[in-house]
């Protein structure tokens, strides 16, 4: 979540992390979540 709050985009960090994109949105899905 980190990343996407320093303005990255989910693309870019599925990249630097060696992940798929929709993998990235469900973290942060799943982190915005839990910080309801």
């Amino acid at each position: 979540m980190a990343w996407h709050l320093d303005g990255f985009s989910t693309a870019e960090i599925a990249e630097a992390m060696s992940l798929e994109q929709a993998a990235v949105l469900q973290n942060l899905s799943r982190a915005r979540r839990t910080l309801k």
